[in-house]
């Protein structure tokens, strides 16, 4: 129910004028204009009305006056008598039209109020038309940017779909050639594959600079993690990529599930970064209280589902995270998850180089593969079984997080 102006007091919100009659946010500006006219058109006649009356007061007390001095002055009773008594009804006269003025008053008094709640309405009515037409600009604006980026994924599908095409072609046609062994033929379809990709430019369409949200939750009474250390590496080979600058990484801590999607709206992530506890069933985020509120599975997807843009990579640095990753590429592009538990050495020195790679423009699929490589040559022994998990249509080695155009520039 709106808040109107006219209901009592008591149960008004606060600082609404108390009565015009009318609820603030059904009033246009039109009727919040002829309101204003008409309470001023009251106010003026009440005016006007007390002014006559006082001017008429006035002249019959005057005039009372002079029949009293009239009556003193007379020799003859009879005519004294016929003073005293206009002077009489002169007075009558007076006291009726100050009256009458003293209510004309009080009507002055109310129409003033009325014409200064009719101003504040007319003022509410102007800021929610104003806020009505950027509403709606703003509406607008999403929906070209959304068409925009649709129009921009068709392209790339199609783009793709097209090389791939033409690099099935140029395999068939130089397998079709009778001097060349097998060998040769498979060479050829590398060579045509790898053409097909560069034909494609996947990285066309990526934007400039990504944004990386990194989520990290250690809650009450869960084994302690070294997740600052993650961090630290995370940035240190950021620092040291090519395109170090395209990369900018927002951190919440201590995340908990209450303030997933606040995350999100704040950050507009391209890629998130889960580091901390998980299990098949769910992730370990923060309670109120500090101790383990589980993330499920089914709400995981849920709050990507409402990511603010297209997801391109999800990062699970968490145990046994792989069912969260390949729940994951139902909203993203791709998603990184383990199958077992991992150290915290492998999860450091994996999560490290994965970005460095990205940071030179290489592509995801290479990218895993040179993380993987090294942590084995880091450590010695690896842990967790990283895997890369993709959507439907999406080719690791085709995938670019980072566009590498940058590095001309």
């Amino acid at each position: 129910m709106g808040s109107w102006i006219g209901i009592p007091v008591a149960s008004r919100p606060p600082g609404l004028p108390p009565t015009l009659g009318v609820p603030y946010e059904r009033m246009s500006v039109f009727s919040a204009e002829s309101t204003l006219k008409r309470v001023r058109t009251d106010l003026e006649r009440a005016r006007k009305k007390q002014a006559d009356e006082e001017k008429r007061a006035s002249a019959a007390s005057k005039a009372a006056g002079e029949k009293r001095k009239s009556a003193a002055r007379s020799s003859s009773d009879s005519s004294r008598r016929n003073y005293e008594r206009e002077a009489d009804r002169k007075e009558d006269e007076a006291t009726r039209a100050r009256t009458a003025a003293a209510t004309a008053s009080g009507k002055v008094a109310d129409a003033q109020k009325k014409v200064h709640e009719a101003e504040i309405a007319l003022e509410k009515a102007r800021a929610a038309e104003r806020k009505k037409v950027e509403d709606k600009a703003e509406r607008e604006r999403k929906k070209r940017e959304d068409d925009e980026r649709q129009a921009r994924g068709r392209a790339e599908r199609a783009a793709r779909d097209a090389a791939r095409e033409r690099a099935r072609k140029d395999a068939a046609r130089d397998a079709q050639l009778g001097s060349l062994d097998f060998g040769l033929a498979s060479v050829a379809s590398d060579v045509a594959a790898t053409r097909a990709v560069v034909d494609a430019r996947p990285w066309e369409n990526v934007p400039e600079r990504i944004t990386v949200l990194i989520l990290t939750a250690e809650p009450s009474g869960e084994t302690r993690l070294r997740i600052d250390r993650e961090l630290r590496e995370i940035q240190e080979q950021v620092r040291s990529s090519e395109l170090r600058d395209s990369i900018v990484f927002e951190y919440r801590h201590a995340a908990r599930l209450g303030d997933l999607i606040q995350h999100l709206n704040e950050t507009e992530p391209d890629v998130i970064h889960f580091s901390g506890h998980g299990s098949s069933n769910g992730l370990a985020l923060h309670a109120e209280d500090d101790t383990t509120k589980e993330l499920s599975n089914q709400q995981l997807e849920q709050v990507l589902g409402v990511a603010p843009k297209p997801l391109k990579l999800v990062v699970f640095n968490s145990c046994n995270s792989a069912e969260q990753a390949r729940v994951a590429v139902r909203h993203a592009a791709a998603a990184i998850g383990t199958q077992a538990s991992i150290g915290d050495e492998v999860a450091r020195v994996f999560a490290g180089q994965l970005y460095n790679s990205l940071g030179f423009g290489r592509s995801l699929g290479l990218a895993l593969r040179q993380a993987l490589l090294y942590v084995e040559m880091q450590l010695d022994y690896t842990s967790g079984e990283p895997t890369l998990v993709l959507a439907d249509g999406v080719d690791a080695d085709e995938l670019i997080i980072v566009d590498p155009k940058t590095k001309a520039a």
